[in-house]
């Protein structure tokens, strides 16, 4: 007696998980406990900026922007006086919390700034 064998496309389930595109600046070389401001502004259209602090408390912070993940950014650094500036390309990789057939697709990328 032979067997009959049949696939069905079975239906695909997602729970509902959601996410948000972010950004994360990290700071390095920060003077202890100084305050550092970061301004991160968009460079594509629309041209668009955020802006965070934080303290270095052992000479590195870092500060992370939600809803916010530009393909070119500028990032402006302040901290006691002095600023620094920088142009990255951010390497994005790709988050999808409710499985790899369903929706969302969040961004997220960290930046290192070296002060």
């Amino acid at each position: 007696m032979a067997g009959l064998v049949t696939c069905r496309d079975e239906p695909i389930v997602c729970t509902l998980i959601g996410c948000n595109d972010v950004l994360t600046v990290a700071i390095a070389g920060a003077p202890t406990q100084t305050l550092v401001t970061v301004v991160a502004t968009q460079l594509d259209a629309p041209v668009a900026s955020m802006s965070s602090s934080c303290t270095a408390t052992t000479g590195s912070c870092s500060v992370s922007f939600s809803g916010f993940a530009p393909s070119n950014v500028r990032i402006d650094v302040s901290w006691d006086s002095q600023t620094k500036q920088v142009t990255v390309q951010p390497a994005y990789q790709i988050s999808r919390p409710n499985g790899p057939d369903c929706p969302p697709a969040c961004r997220f990328a960290t930046v290192s700034v070296t002060l």
